[in-house]
């Protein structure tokens, strides 16, 4: 389960960040692929994973109450 809750904010990173900003996965800070997304550490808890999470959800919302809701037209 730890694991798809890595996945999931992966894939939140890459839909409100990368694709939005532009920015390399590098620069946001997460895997270069969704099988990497999957990976656990021994850093890993689900505490930690919670964290992350919802860090990540953080960061989406302002990036895109950051956009003009004519951006991309």
């Amino acid at each position: 389960m730890l694991g798809l809750v890595k996945h999931v904010t992966y894939v939140e990173g890459v839909w409100f960040d990368q694709a939005i900003s532009g920015r390399s996965y590098a620069d946001i800070g997460i895997p270069t692929t969704s099988d990497r997304s999957f990976t656990l550490t021994q850093k890993d808890t689900i505490a930690s994973g919670q964290t992350s999470y919802r860090r990540r959800c953080e960061r989406s919302r302002r990036t895109m109450a950051a956009l003009d809701l004519d951006a991309g037209r």
